[in-house]
């Protein structure tokens, strides 16, 4: 007798369990449905193309980006974001400004001497120091010290066109790169980017 009501005990516990692991499975996919089918309203989405539009930037077009990222006001910038983070995945891909997850600065790394001394071959090397290029044999009016980061990049197929070089080097003076990790501090934990399509291959710029 006592074994017949364990089992009756057992299968009641279990059918109890399978319903309510059966309601939560319900109320996720619910919230997820709805998520996903809502996103912003229309007046959030004309109010987002308002604000790109009176910067007149334009889709493909890398010099009307250059001048939306220096005219961008704070304002609409955290407003733009606060819209795109809110829209659901379908909105979001129409959208050719975009936010997405802040790059974080690169970290400060001296080159060594030896480093210093083979960028100054101008077959090898383009050399940038705080974003403007110079003659490789400049680079003998500075010691490695000079600098508190460089990035060093291989550059291919139209990149590499009409150069003689085949790697770009980027250095950072002290004071350049400075100012560059509060600039980029300062952007926060989410960015502004902009989605471009060329050849039928997307890519972002910052």
């Amino acid at each position: 007798m006592k074994s017949k009501i364990f089992v009756v005990l057992l299968v009641s516990i279990s059918l109890f369990l399978s319903n309510k692991m059966a309601m939560c499975q319900n109320n996720v996919t619910s919230f997820n449905d709805k998520s996903i089918k809502y996103g912003v309203t229309e007046e959030e989405m004309k109010e987002y193309t308002a604000i790109i539009s009176k910067y007149h930037l334009e889709p493909d077009n890398k010099t009307s980006w250059e001048n939306f990222k220096k005219q961008l006001t704070n304002k609409d910038k955290q407003r733009l974001k606060e819209i795109f983070t809110k829209m659901n995945n379908e909105q979001q891909k129409q959208q050719f400004v975009i936010c997405r997850e802040a790059t974080k600065p690169l970290p400060k790394m001296v080159p060594t001497l030896d480093q210093l001394k083979s960028w100054k071959n101008e077959n090898l090397y383009g050399v940038w120091i705080d974003g403007k290029k110079i003659d490789n044999k400049d680079l003998n009016n500075y010691t490695n010290t000079d600098f508190d980061q460089f990035f060093v990049s291989k550059l291919y197929k139209n990149a590499k066109e009409g150069k003689r070089y085949s790697y770009q080097v980027d250095l950072m003076t002290p004071k350049y790169y400075n100012n560059y990790f509060q600039e980029t501090i300062a952007k926060g934990d989410i960015d502004i980017f902009y989605k471009m399509s060329i050849n039928q291959k997307s890519f972002l710029s910052r």
